[in-house]
């Protein structure tokens, strides 16, 4: 089987934006603090985290929800923006447009 070389560059680039990696940054009341990431889009319970900071660092498109499975009402964080005293966020989802996976469960991200 022969590819063209447009073929093989059309393939490296579908490659490459499929998986672009995601990141956003949480901190909690207690001053404890860590980074989120996957590819794709992802959704992620947050309701027993006691959430104070989130930050989209690289999150592509960061949406927070006061649902515990990203629907209805939500904010947007604007890249390289931060939001505080996000007590009321029980789930965020980011990455890329479209629907997002999860979440599994809702652990306290920091126990």
């Amino acid at each position: 089987m022969k590819f063209s070389t447009v073929s093989l560059l059309l393939l490296g680039l579908t490659t490459s934006i499929s998986a672009t990696s995601y990141e956003i940054y949480i901190q909690n009341k207690a001053g404890d603090s860590l980074y989120l990431d996957g590819t794709g889009r992802k959704c992620q319970c947050l309701s027993n985290t006691q959430t104070d900071h989130i930050a989209n660092s690289y999150g592509g498109i960061v949406r927070v929800f006061a649902s515990t499975d990203c629907t209805g009402a939500y904010d947007t964080i604007k890249s390289q923006a931060s939001i505080y005293n996000a007590e009321w966020v029980n789930s965020v989802s980011f990455g890329s447009s479209g629907s997002s996976s999860g979440p599994y469960g809702c652990p306290n991200l920091f126990a």
